[in-house]
């Protein structure tokens, strides 16, 4: 029985979106495949390695987390996202955005805030 790449690229980047912490091990044994077959999947739905996919759905969880409530302590945020702790997560923000979380937040709330009142 051949496998449908394209449709098991599909259901993973609706888990991931989801779940931005699953691991590539899980995901290959939530659809019965081998984890080369899941890779490939993804590769040829979008041209990117497994873990930029999944860094692209952490960085924009962590920016609808961070708008929606803004008061969210940084450790829940990382457990939220699958971080096993909040250095680890600070230092994924950092290294995506070249800024501190700190300044990130800042943004955007004030994304947020000119959005909201058109200025």
């Amino acid at each position: 029985m051949a496998i449908d790449l394209r449709e098991v690229f599909s259901q993973v980047t609706t888990i991931i979106n989801a779940e931005p912490g699953v691991s590539e091990q899980e995901l290959a044994a939530k659809f019965g495949i081998d984890r080369h077959t899941l890779l490939k999947a993804i590769r040829l739905g979008s041209g990117k390695s497994f873990r930029n996919l999944r860094h692209e759905a952490r960085l924009a969880k962590s920016i609808e987390l961070t708008e929606s409530r803004p008061d969210i302590q940084i450790k829940e945020l990382a457990f939220l996202l699958g971080y096993q702790s909040s250095r680890s997560f600070c230092r994924f923000i950092k290294t995506i955005t070249g800024c501190p979380l700190g300044q990130v937040r800042f943004r955007s709330s004030l994304h947020t805030n000119r959005e909201m009142y058109g200025a």
